[in-house]
């Protein structure tokens, strides 16, 4: 998960990642499980007993929470061209290690990363506000969605009044992203856009749900 700002990540999108696993994590913890024990809080009141808290103070399903986020998630915050070129950069020196050394480095990916930079679904939203904004997001897609396999989707609204960006912003900045790949003679590719849903509410903006592979 990226944001360019870490309050957001701190704030929102993290609480709401725990929030969507935590119902999996509390499948397996071993107080609701195996322990089935009540306490009576008032005459006739009787509630389940409170998970057991570890040596750090935390229930069982805090601790799975986090250590699952740990194994299988990644938050980074900033500018995505900049996190865009880390990545390739790691992806790169890690994958000469792997054939030239086995020695470890600390410049290495996290695990639950990609070796080779590329994913195989890429979501965004409201992220081509802006010319500028539209080809970042295109070659974001460019460098790193995987080809023939790999989705991306984008939630855009059709026109950013007054800022430029949009649905056929973004469209064009595919279509560059495949001039310039030709020109580096680098392998070749082609973007294949199809507008899976449109937001029409007859009041405000229209909004566009764009589905976006990569085919070689």
């Amino acid at each position: 998960f990226t944001d360019y700002n870490d309050f957001v990540l701190r704030d929102v999108t993290i609480p709401n990642v725990a929030l969507n696993v935590k119902d999996i994590i509390d499948c397996f913890r071993p107080d609701v499980t195996n322990n089935n024990a009540t306490i009576e809080v008032a005459d006739g009141v009787v509630i389940p007993c409170p998970p057991p808290l570890d040596d750090n103070g935390l229930t069982s399903t805090e601790r799975l929470l986090s250590q699952w986020l740990s194994d299988f998630v990644v938050f980074g915050a900033g500018d995505w061209n900049v996190m865009s070129q880390q990545l390739l950069t790691l992806s790169s020196s890690q994958q000469e290690q792997s054939t030239t050394s086995n020695n470890a480095s600390n410049n290495t990916l996290p695990p639950t990363l990609p070796k080779d930079g590329l994913f195989d679904c890429i979501l965004a939203a409201e992220t081509t506000y802006s010319e500028t904004s539209a080809f970042e997001t295109a070659r974001l897609l460019s460098r790193h969605l995987k080809p023939n396999t790999g989705v991306g989707y984008v939630a855009t609204k059709r026109y950013y009044f007054g800022v430029g960006g949009g649905t056929n912003c973004f469209c064009n900045a595919l279509k560059k992203e495949e001039e310039q790949q030709q020109e580096k003679g680098q392998a070749h590719y082609r973007f294949d856009v199809k507008v899976l849903k449109v937001y029409d509410d007859g009041v405000s903006n229209i909004r566009e749900l764009l589905r976006v592979k990569k085919l070689s």
